[in-house]
């Protein structure tokens, strides 16, 4: 457990009415689907932080745009003692490169 939150991003691209997401391979979401992200380097910016995990996790190169929102992870075990903090902000991203269809339609996606 960590003393203190652990900083992290997400990128969140919607590229023609499609959401890209990937399934998350740590914890405390491992399995699960969700925004390519994860945690913020020292002496990282956001941007910086959410264009490398989204190159990292995605091979998508994206261009930076606003912070859209900031998360409270809380993740607790069964006892409910606090096992996970982590504070999170979601970039919006205008997709660069072509060529990954690693985007999900679904019933909000527009289409």
């Amino acid at each position: 457990m960590s003393p203190s939150p652990v900083p992290a991003v997400i990128a969140v691209i919607v590229h023609k009415g499609r959401t890209l997401l990937v399934r998350r391979a740590n914890p405390p979401d491992a399995g699960l689907w969700g925004f390519p992200g994860g945690k913020i380097e020292f002496g990282e910016t956001v941007k910086e932080a959410a264009t490398r995990e989204l190159l990292d996790e995605t091979g998508v190169v994206a261009q930076a745009q606003d912070v859209i929102t900031t998360l409270d992870i809380l993740v607790q075990d069964p006892a409910e003692f606090l096992r996970f903090h982590s504070v999170g902000t979601g970039n919006f991203r205008k997709p660069i490169s072509q060529g990954f269809d690693g985007f999900v339609t679904g019933p909000n996606s527009g289409e």
